[in-house]
């Protein structure tokens, strides 16, 4: 959204403030520790974000769940941001992973489904609030709860 401003110190503070903020963002959605713990134990799990290393890193840390995860991949360290198929790719190898063996758990339609879809891997999309879509995922669920049946 526009709102007319053209206030590079402004939007320097408040690029400054996010990165100090966000890592402080700790709530967790219901359901993801008992879930990341069942998943741990059966499955190697991986995240690919399009943040900022310096929000993600200290985030997962403060919330407690970074050694649930091998691998953090962030677009800062891939070169890509979702939905570019290149990211899945470069996690992948990482990882050393095939996309026929993994499967991509996001909450964001466009960026992790229809990017994991492009891809050629299997995905969940997370909906609680049952948003519309433009097609459907191989999974869709509204509780993390919902995603034990899958596994």
């Amino acid at each position: 959204m526009d709102y007319g401003l053209n206030n590079t110190r402004l939007a320097k503070t408040l690029g400054e403030e996010y990165l100090k903020i966000m890592p402080l963002k700790t709530a967790l959605v219901p359901g993801a520790r008992e879930l990341l713990e069942y998943l741990s134990e059966k499955y190697k799990l991986h995240i690919i974000s399009n943040g900022f290393n310096e929000v993600q890193f200290p985030k997962l840390e403060r919330c407690h769940i970074e050694h649930y995860f091998e691998w953090v991949i962030t677009s800062e360290d891939a070169g890509y941001h979702k939905p570019d198929p290149r990211v899945f790719g470069h996690s992948l190898s990482k990882a050393n992973a095939k996309k026929e063996e993994s499967i991509m758990v996001g909450d964001d339609f466009e960026k992790d489904v229809e990017g994991a879809k492009k891809f050629g891997m299997d995905q969940i999309y997370f909906n609680p609030e049952n948003k519309p879509r433009k097609f459907k995922a191989t999974y869709e669920v509204q509780s993390l709860r919902d995603m034990l049946t899958i596994f």
